[in-house]
């Protein structure tokens, strides 16, 4: 069972990823990091698509700039939200990468 892709990282997750870890083949701590990725991945584009969205119904329906207008408060939340998914998962990353890298000058 291959789930890694060219560059190291898990391509998929899916029931059989459990079994891979029961088994050793996996870390559990690669699935996470591939669940972490996904969320901000799946974060992101939702954002593209709801910018995309509101744009497109600003410029498209007669009152859409009102209607964006008025429900600028719900659109703040949804970004976010969703931003805040986004820079968790940098966030995570930066301090894991600055931990190995820690961890890794003591030892040279």
């Amino acid at each position: 069972m291959n789930f890694r892709n060219e560059t190291g990282e898990i391509k998929t997750i899916d029931e059989t990823a459990a079994l891979a870890i029961s088994q050793g083949l996996l870390e559990s701590e690669d699935v996470r990091w591939a669940a972490r990725r996904r969320m901000a991945v799946w974060s992101f584009r939702v954002l593209v698509v709801l910018t995309f969205l509101i744009l497109g119904y600003g410029f498209i329906a007669p009152d859409g700039v009102e209607t964006a207008n008025s429900l600028l408060g719900i659109i703040t939340f949804i970004y976010g939200t969703f931003m805040s998914i986004i820079a968790g998962y940098f966030g995570v990353d930066w301090k894991s990468n600055k931990k190995a890298n820690k961890t890794s000058d003591k030892s040279a």
